[in-house]
């Protein structure tokens, strides 16, 4: 079976696999609290999306089972945001309309950067499990937060874990055109050259391609013996199998996006000994109870297993509910 490498940069928030419900509500419910969440459900990030809305369902059940929020049942109000920064904007105003007290969004730091203001103006609590960009909470927006660190954390370490740990020197880089994508390759980029490392190329990929050959190709004519790509996970799939196609050897690294279950599954071999970042380790590999507890209670309530961004979606409910 083909397996990835993985590099867990920071075990941020130790709370993380706390989340077993907290004590905050007493018996019976005086009523209902809408909280929404706004992620891709539909298109090539829908598993991405699909999985932080199961986490925060999962963890609304939860609150529940205690009395609720200061007695008052969660309601998750879901929508898909379609990975769309108009359509992000479109489902900020649906969920206002809808009077959700919070929002756990958006998936990508495009749309959460779109869609921010409106929600901060409405004074709905807006939290991101996901994303990344630095800009997103550096916009004097007191209603707008994260529980993930930002690509200053990433960018960073992963270009010292790729010049001081693996001694690669010859980098070449990869992004798409989303906030996310550029925003770390630029950390990544400044880490890198500040450590004596100037980038051979850095050379765009549009995402949603059926191949990425051509690309590839300028890649593997400067013959880098690293290439680190700041791509989305469905777009890493396909480089990855491309890459195997066309004898490229040298390593690879990849930020957070691509830590997905479904990159083994779909590339098989070709993601072997790949290097793939993660704020966290796999909650599925952990022995600790709640971290059990919390997979068991997943699988009852979906029929199948959580995903890497499930956590992070129930965090941010968790956070919201204790802060109340």
């Amino acid at each position: 079976m083909a397996r990835f490498r993985l590099i867990v940069l920071l075990l941020s928030l130790a709370s993380l696999l706390l989340i077993a419900g907290c004590n905050v509500g007493g018996a019976g419910f005086k009523g209902s609290v809408k909280v929404g969440v706004a992620v891709p459900l539909s298109g090539d990030l829908a598993d991405g999306g699909d999985s932080v809305e199961k986490g925060v369902r999962l963890q609304a059940e939860r609150i529940n089972r205690q009395g609720g929020l200061l007695g008052y049942k969660i309601e998750v109000v879901g929508k898909d945001d379609e990975a769309d920064d108009d359509v992000a904007v479109q489902v900020a105003g649906e969920l206002i309309g809808e009077g959700v007290k919070m929002v756990v969004g958006n998936y990508n730091s495009g749309q959460s950067i779109a869609a921010s203001p409106f929600y901060n103006k409405a004074k709905v609590i807006m939290i991101t499990p996901t994303s990344s960009n630095p800009l997103l909470t550096r916009q004097n927006m007191p209603y707008v937060f994260r529980v993930n660190p930002t690509d200053e954390a990433q960018g960073p370490q992963l270009a010292r874990f790729a010049i001081q740990k693996l001694s690669k020197k010859r980098i070449a880089i990869i992004h798409d055109e989303t906030d996310y994508a550029k925003g770390l390759a630029n950390e990544f980029t400044k880490a890198a050259q500040s450590l004596g490392v100037a980038p051979l190329l850095t050379v765009l990929a549009p995402s949603g391609r059926d191949s990425y050959t051509d690309i590839l190709q300028q890649i593997k004519a400067a013959n880098p013996d690293l290439v680190f790509g700041a791509v989305d996970y469905p777009a890493a799939e396909v480089i990855l199998l491309n890459k195997k196609e066309m004898g490229m050897s040298n390593d690879w690294l990849f930020g957070d996006a691509v830590f997905q279950y479904e990159v083994i599954l779909t590339t098989g071999s070709a993601s072997e000994g790949v290097y793939i970042s993660s704020f966290s380790p796999s909650i599925r590999g952990l022995e600790r109870q709640d971290a059990k507890d919390f997979v068991k209670e997943y699988r009852d309530l979906f029929g199948r297993n959580p995903g890497p961004d499930s956590v992070p979606g129930a965090l941010a409910l968790d956070v919201w509910a204790r802060a109340v």
